[in-house]
């Protein structure tokens, strides 16, 4: 029951804090994401309140493939707000390190090298630094 209470209570803040992405599908897919242990945070800024439904469809899209695929960590996926390059972000701090995706206002995935990287794990990171 307090699993339950648990899952409810996050769908709640989802509805709140990311309204664009509240579809059944998100709903049912950040549920599952959570019961498996994934720590997973919806924020929406409003950059897609006007977004044509075919690139948001796309989105919701990519969105679902990240909370799908999510086994551990936290799952952060931020709606950005109106007037940046980038319109969303899917930041996932895994066990074995951190992958943040950027999309653009196509909704799709931005290639560039510095926005879809796959970082080292943090123990790499400490050493290399010392």
């Amino acid at each position: 029951q307090q699993l339950v209470c648990t899952l409810l209570e996050a769908h709640l803040r989802d509805i709140l804090r990311a309204p664009i992405l509240d579809t059944a599908d998100v709903a049912d897919a950040a549920r599952s994401a959570r019961a498996r242990g994934v720590d997973v945070v919806l924020l929406d800024d409003h950059g897609m309140d006007q977004t044509a439904i075919p690139i948001r469809d796309r989105i919701v899209a990519a969105v679902l493939e990240a909370l799908t695929r999510a086994t551990d960590g936290q799952l952060t996926v931020r709606v950005l707000p109106p007037q940046r390059d980038t319109l969303l972000t899917i930041l996932h701090n895994r066990s074995d390190g951190t992958v943040r995706t950027e999309y653009g206002h196509d909704g799709l995935t931005r290639l560039s090298p510095a926005t879809h990287i796959e970082l080292v794990p943090a123990v790499a990171v400490e050493r290399n630094n010392h």
